[in-house]
């Protein structure tokens, strides 16, 4: 086993709630004035409203010329044999290199914004105080952009910057976990259960959104067709901390339905947000350990290459899914251990 593995299993990287604690119980504050840079200057969050709307003009130029090329609107889950063309067209854009002064990334780094489409401020941990003791659970944000986060990934170190996503186990009424297959350009062919980043919207920072909430709207909502009729409870079961893709925190949430896992499936076929993209299929799973072993099993190796041409017989389940499959069965990471193979996959 090689020299990570310590990093990936210690016990630090899954730290579980205590049981039936309300998904709403974890709050958070949000500092948007003390980002800083290397060089310790701030980092106004202007910057990051400026650059969200420079990107935002990018999108509308490349999705006109778009229209004029093919015919049909720009979906950017869907590019096909225009990715590359699209790409191109969004960092050769003037907007693109006034959006990197803005976030003082350097020039040098561009090519490592591998989807220069995605534009959003999201949340970096400052703070945690978790703890299955605590009554109250709690974290520090400040900004940080998905242009960061993609750099972050493709390792670029960034001072202060820890990402911060957030997973949602859904528990179906006939006792089934909802696992995702996922689509776009983030790990194509992968198992995964529904996640995203933790943005930073004008709730989120005035408080008047909780981090479930956004979660159930973005991820939930818009990724898989749930919407809040169909939630029974949600509980925060755990922390996490992913060291091979995002390199930061995760919050876990087991949301659970009075829908069946059919039903599910139904609210993400009838799903009309272009979100649905994120994932090209459901796969339900039963809610025991021995079936949740089972599939770990078959399809866990450890980290996993973000890949476009992955085949469907290298459909390996991504290790911070993994982990809240562990959070979920209330166990320790090291339960990972015995399935992991060296090198990147």
């Amino acid at each position: 086993m090689y020299s990570q593995s310590k990093q990936l299993f210690s016990q630090d990287k899954v730290v579980l709630i205590a049981p039936n604690t309300s998904a709403r119980a974890l709050i958070h504050i949000v500092s948007t004035s003390s980002r800083r840079t290397a060089s310790g200057s701030i980092i106004p969050f202007e910057n990051f409203r400026n650059a969200f709307l420079h990107i935002e003009g990018i999108r509308r130029d490349v999705s006109s010329w778009y229209k004029k090329e093919t015919g049909e609107e720009m979906n950017t889950y869907e590019l096909g044999d225009l990715f590359n063309t699209v790409r191109a067209r969004f960092r050769n854009h003037e907007n693109f290199r006034r959006a990197l002064s803005l976030l003082c990334i350097n020039r040098n780094d561009a090519d490592k914004i591998v989807i220069p489409w995605w534009n959003e401020i999201a949340a970096s941990e400052v703070r945690c105080d978790i703890s299955p003791d605590l009554e109250s659970q709690s974290i520090a944000l400040e900004p940080r952009h998905s242009y960061e986060t993609q750099l972050v990934r493709s390792g670029v170190d960034i001072p202060g910057i820890s990402s911060i996503s957030v997973y949602g186990v859904i528990l179906t009424s006939d006792n089934q976990l909802i696992l995702t297959l996922r689509a776009g350009v983030s790990y194509p062919n992968t198992y995964h259960l529904p996640a995203g980043a933790l943005g930073l919207t004008d709730d989120m920072i005035n408080q008047r959104e909780s981090i479930y909430d956004f979660f159930l709207r973005e991820e939930l909502q818009r990724e898989v067709g749930i919407q809040l009729t169909d939630v029974n409870s949600a509980h925060f079961i755990a922390r996490i901390f992913d060291p091979t893709i995002d390199k930061g925190s995760g919050y876990v949430f087991l949301v659970r339905t009075g829908l069946t896992a059919t039903e599910v499936g139904e609210c993400y076929a009838s799903n009309k947000d272009l979100d649905k993209g994120e994932h090209s299929k459901l796969i339900p799973i039963h809610a025991t350990n021995e079936a949740i072993l089972s599939f770990i099993r078959a399809h866990y190796k450890g980290a996993v290459e973000n890949r476009r041409d992955r085949s469907d017989d290298e459909q390996y389940l991504l290790h911070p899914g993994a982990l809240c499959l562990v959070a979920f069965m209330r166990q320790n990471p090291d339960v990972l251990s015995s399935y992991y193979l060296d090198g990147s996959w």
